[in-house]
């Protein structure tokens, strides 16, 4: 009996544009170097690097970026072409710009997942995003009214301070409606450009303590989120990941690179951890941050235990990915990692 080859899923994500209609109080705009709209022809050559991916990798493709995708007005025609192709595709959006007769052409492409980035309604809404909560509102009804096919429709709540006591009337919101998938995520601090949730990370404290944690565990230091998620910015550059706002770290463009390519060129980078020190998504300041937590803000240890035990196993996972790229020069799926 064959075994069925286990596939690795290589999220690519397409910045259509990097600017944005909102002025969310959690987002590093103002750290936004030059503003630009993705061309035909760089999302094009980006189709043709994700059908180049060797054997075992499969693109899931999104448009999130850094920006608000449907300013791009090319956007809904990048999205009808490449589901034409045969792709998977998400789109996450503020619903600020997701017109009715933009939605149905989504649904009728074929759009597998319509992210709704909605973290507050009403008043709240406004002071957030500084738009018009009665607009979205309308047009996420509007939408919801339409024949969706099979496309999966999540509401991603960001909890954060401004919010934070309101977030569960905000998720009954929209599950009244009908939304029941529904994701509160925390807030990150984007590479340590947004310094007012950077916390810890600018510090030293427990580092050594973390990387013991790291090494007795079997763990990799490798941030998974640069070599799972491959981010094209809207000139067609790839960088290191979504975290870096101010592009520092571009690693070439898809004109001149395959993804493969690229992994080599991003794994110096996670190795070194030259664009991840400052970030709360580094795994080292993960840690450090619940070791902090325990020995000088007097939490349970458990924190740090259920922390340990949350990152584990991806990031045992990670170590077998990168000693396999540092041998065969390939992201391969770990043999430890079984498909769904």
């Amino acid at each position: 009996m064959i075994k069925a080859q286990p596939v690795f899923e290589r999220h690519f994500d397409f910045e259509f544009t990097n600017r944005c209609n909102a002025t969310c109080s959690f987002c590093p705009r103002d750290t936004m170097p030059k503003m630009g709209m993705m061309t035909k022809e760089v999302f094009l050559k980006t189709l043709d690097r994700c059908r180049e991916l060797p054997l075992g990798q499969e693109p899931i493709l999104k448009a999130c970026g850094t920006g608000e995708p449907l300013i791009n007005p090319q956007a809904v025609d990048f999205i009808e072409h490449a589901c034409g192709e045969g792709f998977v595709f998400n789109l996450t959006t503020n619903a600020s710009l997701l017109t009715g007769d933009k939605a149905q052409r989504l649904f009728a492409a074929g759009l597998n997942q319509l992210n709704l980035s909605i973290s507050a309604t009403g008043e709240l809404y406004r002071a957030i995003y500084n738009l018009d909560f009665n607009l979205i509102d309308r047009n996420v009804k509007d939408m919801l009214s339409l024949d969706r096919g099979a496309c999966k429709v999540q509401v991603t709540i960001v909890d954060f301070e401004d919010n934070h006591e309101k977030v569960p009337e905000i998720r009954d919101y929209w599950k009244r409606l009908g939304i029941n998938r529904v994701s509160v995520v925390s807030t990150q601090n984007r590479g340590g450009h947004l310094k007012q949730f950077s916390q810890h990370a600018f510090k030293k404290d427990y580092e050594e303590e973390a990387w013991q944690i790291i090494h007795e565990n079997g763990m990799s230091h490798h941030c998974f989120s640069p070599y799972l998620h491959v981010f094209i910015g809207w000139n067609g550059n790839y960088y290191l990941c979504c975290h870096d706002w101010t592009k520092k770290f571009p690693v070439g463009s898809v004109f001149d690179l395959s993804v493969s390519e690229v992994d080599l060129l991003k794994m110096k980078l996670t190795e070194s951890r030259e664009g991840c020190k400052l970030c709360t998504f580094d795994i080292v300041n993960q840690l450090r941050e619940k070791l902090i937590a325990v020995n000088d803000q007097g939490e349970d240890p458990s924190v740090l235990d259920d922390k340990i035990a949350a990152i584990k196993p991806l990031q045992t996972a990670m170590k077998e990915v990168i000693g396999v790229m540092q041998t065969d020069g390939v992201l391969k799926l770990p043999s430890s990692v079984k498909p769904d």
